[in-house]
């Protein structure tokens, strides 16, 4: 994993929302998709986005990044109920292990 590109690209989903920036956990996050679904989403195209500008992640040109972001959301709630620890995890690195999971590149 290439640390300058995870930087980069992380700044870049933090100046694009500014709800991102306040650090919460993976916990708060999700029950803040209760009730703010659109903005819950947002916060996950950002990061999917920045990921593929820094060429850190290849979303398959029959994902949307809408569909992307509902993806990420929905593996981070499977990913609190299979690993309970996880909902206290920092909610800006629980979003790079999803989206490293749900979308990597090929290597090599």
């Amino acid at each position: 994993m290439n640390k300058s590109i995870l930087a980069i690209a992380a700044v870049a989903a933090l100046i694009a929302t500014p709800v991102a920036a306040t650090r919460q956990s993976v916990a708060q996050y999700l029950d803040n998709c209760k009730s703010d679904e659109r903005d819950c989403t947002m916060i996950a195209y950002n990061l999917i986005y920045a990921g593929q500008n820094a060429r850190y992640l290849c979303l398959p040109k029959s994902v949307s990044l809408d569909d992307a972001a509902a993806r990420q959301v929905a593996w981070l709630r499977q990913h609190v109920l299979d690993h309970p620890r996880f909902a206290s995890e920092d909610l800006e690195d629980a979003q790079w292990t999803a989206a490293e999971a749900l979308w990597p590149c090929a290597k090599g």
